[in-house]
């Protein structure tokens, strides 16, 4: 008896499981990185994991499906939009680009 292949693939799992897959990479990247990481009882916080920045102040993180670490001064003051492709116009200016934030 031993371990047999998942008879499903991840395009299979449900939203709840691909996050869970998301969110152990993520703190595996984060760890691996040097960072303490802190994890919110429940399932109804607007984060997933927090940590301590070298100032003593918490940050929250969401996890997606990547790990993109973007300083609090590179974000808006409501939103960020990371870009992953080039715009319709091909504008380069301002953008900032998900690549140059992926730890």
């Amino acid at each position: 008896m031993g371990l047999s292949r998942p008879k499903r693939q991840y395009n299979d799992f449900n939203s709840t499981r691909k996050g869970d897959i998301s969110e152990s990479v993520i703190i595996s990247k984060l760890l691996e990185c040097g960072y303490d990481l802190l994890r919110p009882i429940g399932n109804n916080s607007r984060y997933d994991l927090a940590t301590e920045d070298e100032n003593g102040q918490f940050l929250r993180v969401q996890c997606k499906r990547r790990v993109y670490l973007v300083p609090v001064d590179h974000t808006g003051t409501s939103s960020t939009v990371l870009g992953v492709t080039a715009t319709k116009n091909n504008q380069e200016k301002n953008v900032r680009w998900a690549r140059d934030y992926e730890l």
